[in-house]
């Protein structure tokens, strides 16, 4: 952006671009919030020490789904059992979550 643009924005951080070929105006101050947040969130990833998810490989990607729903599962089912009465589907219950604990075990 030629610095004649930045001397004419208004403190509201919308402007007027007559030699852009668009009528209209453009919010500044909301784009570049955007832009900061993206920043914002690449230096906390870069601080938390976590490897983002584009580094991992198709395999890892899988196995963390796979991890991620079995957990899901074992937290449904844990509830399930909290609010049973029934000892019959309680003991079913509690054989689903021992099978979901197994697979949680070898997938590490």
């Amino acid at each position: 952006m030629p610095p004649s643009h930045r001397e004419r924005t208004p403190r509201s951080g919308i402007v007027e671009h007559p030699d852009n070929g668009v009528d209209g105006e453009y919010n500044f101050a909301v784009a570049r919030g955007w832009e900061s947040k993206s920043v914002e969130s690449q230096q906390e990833d870069a601080r938390s020490g976590t490897e983002p998810r584009s580094r991992l490989t198709q395999e890892q990607r899988e196995a963390e789904a796979r991890k991620q729903g079995l957990r899901l599962s074992r937290s449904r089912i844990l509830e399930q059992i909290r609010s049973s009465t029934n000892p019959r589907y309680r003991a079913g219950l509690e054989q689903a979550l021992a099978a979901i604990e197994e697979q949680l075990a070898r997938l590490g």
